[in-house]
Parts: C-alpha cells; sequence; structure tokens
C-alpha cells in the first residue's frame, strides 16, 4: 500500500522514506516549538526577553498557528498513506511552512527572530526531495519572502540592517547550493548501488540458474574442507532433497571420499581420469570424480572457495563399457571361429567325397562295413550342416537397409513354406498385415527370419498340421511391431530366455544356430525380438524399425 501511495505521489521509495522521516521530524519540531514557547512563556513571566515583550495578542496568535499546524502534521503523519495521494502535496506542503515561517518572524520581531532556523530547515526538506532544483526555488522563494517582510518592518537606510538581510538571503542560498549538491551525489550513489544490486541479484541468479542445470553433480568446498554449495544433480546423486541445513565437510556428504583432497596431487593423469567409486547412499551408483582447484587471481582472492567436486552417475557407461568388450571380445572369437569353419569345410567335403568314391569302388561284403559307410556320411553331412548354420550365424551385419513392403515379403515367404516339402506336416499360414505398412531393414535378412520361425513351427508340430498367424501393427519411437503365433507345442516357460542362445537347441539333430541367428538378424536391423507367454503355441514378438520421412524420400528418389 506504500508503495502504491508513493507511485501515486510521483514519489520513488527512496524519496518516500525520506520525506516520511522529515515528515516525523517536522512534527517533532513543532511540538518542541510549541511546548518551548509555553514553557518559557509561563516560566520566565518576569525576565526581559523576547518571548514576555510579545503582546498578548501577538503569543496568542503565535500559539495558534503552532497548535494548528501541529495537529494538522499529526492528522497526516497518521494518515500517511492517504496523504500520499492527495496531489501537489510536497509542493503545497512546502509553500505552507514557508508561509508559516514568514508568519512566526513577523510575530516574532524580524530581524531578532528565534525562528529563522526554519527557513534553512525548509530548504534542507525541499534538498531531500527535489535535491538541488527543489532547494533552489525554496531558497529564492524564502528570500523573496523574507526581503519583503523585513524591508516592511526593518529601517533599510541603516547599513546594518542591509548587511543582515544581504546575509541571511547568502546563507539561504549556501545552505540551497550544499544540500543540493549533497542529496543529487546522493541520489546518483543510490542510483549506481541500485543498478549494482540488480546487476549481481541477475548474475546470481543466472549462475544459480546454470549450476542446477548441468547434468552433473558439482560440490564447492572452502579451504577447511567445508561444503559451500551443492547443487540439484549432486542432491539427486546424494539421496538429498534439500541442502544440508548444518555447516559439514565434504566426506560427510561422501564418505567414500575421506582424504581424497590430499590423495589427488600425487595421482597420475590416468588415474583421475579413471577415478571411481561408489556411492554409499540408498542408490548406490557408480560414479566418477574430477578434483577441480578453483584459480585465484592476484587481484581477486577468492577464499570462500578453494575446490570443486565434479561427479557424475556412470554405472550406465560402465555398464555399456563391459557389453563392448564383451562383445569385442565375441566378435574377435566369432572372426577366429568362422575362419577356422571355412578351413574345416574344405577337408570335410574331400574326405566326403573320397568316402563315397571308396563306398562304390571297393567291394564290400560285411553289412557292419557297409553301416559305418553310412555312418560317416551322414555325419559328415551332419557336420557339414552344422558349419553352414554357423557361418550364417558367424555372416557380418549387413548395412545395406531399404524401405520394402511387410506384407509382401511375409507373403512371398509364406508361400514358399507352405509349398516346399520338408520336415513336419502341412502348414497354414495366415497374414494380417496392412498392405501400406513399410519396414526399414535388409529384406534377404529379414526374409530369412520369417523362414526360420516358420520352419520352426512347422517341425515343432510334427506330422500335426500347424496353422501359423502373423500380425502387426505400427508401435511406438518409429517402429513397427510384428507377432508371430502358432498352435504348436509352445515353449517351456523355463526355456524362454535360452533359445536365442547360440547352440542350444531341443532338437534331436538341431545345430541350435537357428533362433541364435535370427536374433542376430533381428539386432542387426536395430530391432528387438522376445518370447511371450502363450496358452497354447509359441508367441513371438519383434519390433522392426519403419522408414523414416528422409527414408521415404531416398526409396522414392
Amino acid at each position: 500500500m506504500k508503495a502504491i501511495a508513493a507511485r501515486a505521489a510521483g514519489l520513488d521509495l527512496h524519496t518516500q522514506s525520506r520525506l516520511s522521516t522529515f515528515s516525523l521530524a517536522r512534527l517533532s519540531l513543532m511540538a518542541l516549538i510549541l511546548f518551548t514557547t509555553i514553557f518559557l512563556r509561563q516560566d520566565n513571566g518576569a525576565q526581559d526577553i523576547q518571548v514576555n515583550v510579545l503582546s498578548d495578542g501577538t503569543i496568542l496568535r503565535m500559539y495558534g498557528v503552532l497548535a494548528f499546524s501541529f495537529f494538522f502534521s499529526l492528522v497526516n503523519v497518521s494518515l500517511w498513506e492517504q496523504t500520499l495521494r492527495v496531489r501537489l502535496y510536497v509542493p503545497s506542503q512546502l509553500f505552507y511552512d514557508l508561509l508559516l515561517t514568514s508568519y512566526l518572524v513577523y510575530l516574532t520581531g524580524v530581524n531578532d527572530s528565534i525562528f529563522l532556523f526554519l527557513y534553512l530547515l525548509n530548504i534542507v526538506f525541499a534538498s531531500a526531495v527535489y535535491q538541488l532544483s527543489g532547494a533552489l526555488i525554496v531558497a529564492a522563494m524564502s528570500g523573496c519572502v523574507y526581503a519583503f517582510i523585513y524591508g516592511a518592518n526593518v529601517d533599510l537606510d541603516n547599513v546594518s540592517s542591509v548587511y543582515n538581510l544581504l546575509y541571511s538571503e547568502l546563507l539561504f542560498l549556501l545552505t540551497a547550493l550544499l544540500c543540493g549538491q549533497l542529496m543529487d551525489e546522493l541520489k546518483k550513489q543510490k542510483t549506481m548501488l541500485e543498478s549494482q544490486r540488480q546487476s549481481i541479484a541477475r548474475l546470481e541468479l543466472i549462475n544459480d540458474r546454470l549450476l542446477n542445470s548441468i547434468p552433473v553433480g558439482i560440490v564447492t568446498v572452502d579451504k577447511n574442507e567445508y561444503v559451500q554449495n551443492v547443487n540439484s544433480a549432486a542432491l539427486s546423486l546424494l539421496g538429498l532433497e534439500h541442502p544440508p541445513e548444518m555447516k559439514l565437510k565434504y566426506y560427510e556428504l561422501l564418505p567414500e571420499l575421506r582424504g581424497v583432497m590430499q590423495a589427488w596431487g600425487g595421482m597420475s593423469d590416468r588415474q583421475r581420469l579413471r577415478f571411481v567409486f561408489k556411492n554409499g547412499t540408498s542408490i548406490r551408483s557408480m560414479c566418477s570424480l574430477n578434483l577441480v582447484p578453483m584459480k585465484q587471481l592476484a587481484d581477486e582472492p577468492i577464499e570462500d572457495i578453494s575446490h570443486i567436486l565434479v561427479f557424475q552417475d556412470v554405472s550406465l557407461t560402465l555398464e555399456l563399457e563391459k557389453k563392448l568388450e564383451f562383445e569385442s571380445r565375441l566378435a574377435a572369437t566369432g572372426e577366429l571361429a568362422a575362419g577356422i569353419a571355412h578351413e574345416i569345410r574344405n577337408p570335410l567335403a574331400s574326405i566326403s567325397g573320397s568316402i563315397e568314391v571308396l563306398s562304390n569302388n571297393l567291394r564290400i561284403e560285411s553289412d557292419q562295413d557297409k553301416r559305418l559307410f553310412d555312418i560317416a556320411l551322414r555325419e559328415i553331412n551332419r557336420l557339414n550342416n552344422l558349419i553352414t548354420d554357423f557361418l550364417e550365424f558367424a555372416k557380418p551385419k549387413d548395412e545395406s537397409p531399404e524401405a520394402f513392403s511387410l506384407k509382401e515379403m511375409v507373403r512371398e515367404v509364406a508361400d514358399a513354406v507352405q509349398s516346399g516339402k520338408g520336415k513336419g506336416g502341412p502348414v497354414e499360414i495366415d497374414v494380417e498385415i496392412a498392405p501400406a505398412l513399410l519396414v526399414h531393414a535388409n529384406r534377404e535378412r529379414i526374409k530369412q527370419v520369417f523362414f526360420n520361425l516358420f520352419l520352426n513351427s512347422r517341425e515343432a508340430a510334427g506330422e500335426r498340421a500347424v496353422k501359423i498367424l502373423v500380425k502387426s501393427s505400427n508401435g511406438d519411437d518409429g517402429l513397427v511391431k510384428i507377432d508371430v503365433t502358432d498352435n504348436g507345442p509352445g515353449i517351456p516357460q523355463e526355456l524362454s530366455t535360452k533359445i536365442f542362445d547360440p547352440f542350444f537347441t531341443t532338437k534331436s539333430k538341431g545345430t541350435g544356430l537357428g533362433l541364435a541367428t535370427v536374433a542376430r538378424i533381428i539386432k542387426a536391423a536395430k530391432g528387438e525380438i522376445q518370447v511371450l507367454p502363450s496358452e497354447g503355441g509359441a508367441h513371438f514378438q519383434m519390433t522392426i524399425p519403419a522408414p523414416s520421412a528422409m527414408e521415404l524420400t531416398g526409396t522414392g528418389s
């Protein structure tokens, strides 16, 4: 309310504060003058002082105007918010004080009046509100009014009287100049101070937002190892909702880091780069640490902050590093195994051909020898099939994806499986896929996925007829979801997590690389495959990326 009233009067808050202070001082001064004159009048009845020399009518008029001014000022102070809303309140108050002072000076003797100092107070009051310009205006008006009263009541033929008038006028002017200059300088300094304060507040806000927006934990520590500041990311890693209220040392927040500031200087660059510790909170995450000493300039020493602890959760990074290392070893092993398989395949073909020639050219009279030749040829063919499946599994990832119609490709595989001869009974494949649905992958590799799934369903059902249903829909994040279900014997729940492992099989003559190859192809296409629980039959669900707008444009061109 006070701020609204100050704005309504055209005053800023600092001026309004000075105005209220001077108003209270003015009220106190009037009360002092009023009660002092009454006391002097009653206590000095026999003494020859100015107050006693005045006539009773003059005394009454002086008391009356002082009492009126006192109670009027008291009302203004008690209703201060309403008083400030009055337009031109301050100029009218200054003008009233000028008239009041002149009247009191006129009543008490112009040249020797005890109220002459009120002119100076009025000038000081004007300079506090309007600075130099206001002080000069009030000083000029005071000089004019006082000169008029002085000329009407004092004989100006006397040189000393003229000197007294000039002295008073000069005093008014000097008071206005000194007070006005002082108030102007104070106003400039307050303006600069307020501007600096706002700049500092803005910089502190930016610094706070920047510190709390950084996605790494930051803890600032002073030279005595006490925590000075903790950002939002550090609070999250520490499992805290609010910064600690009491002053703590850094190792009280992170006990795992006790002594690290002393040991940091003796660590090598490699040790500092790979410094990882386990956060002992309920989160128990792995965090990396970097200890940054605060640089101190010669002319701007920073005494509050000595070091900055920068740490972040690297649990996922370490897990990815382990996976990458494992996959690198697996890839190297696969390349070695593929090379060995190629080398085995050639002599194996020679052995198989030699046994066939021997079986045709030699006269085999014993049934046991003939059975041994058949066993050798059968096992050689089995070993050759295993090497073929392994080479298919170890085939490098094809980096030539394209956008193609999913329904058209699945229908092509379904027709080939339904019309072809092989292990198992008759198979019926229903394809419920929108004709316009496209996927972005290597067509021939995805085609192999559906061949393997369809043939597995057929072989698992034995001689019994099997029905396979393929459905698809647009999933989230630009992925196409595909469900392949059948009414065969299904997959036991305890085996659902192992069927994609290489060389795991439940078939007596299987290699265990069919579904492993399927999983590898889907992963290379940046998709996923999983086995879902089903009451009857097997249920495979996979996701394959859909082509983006850019990929569709490139395909169309």
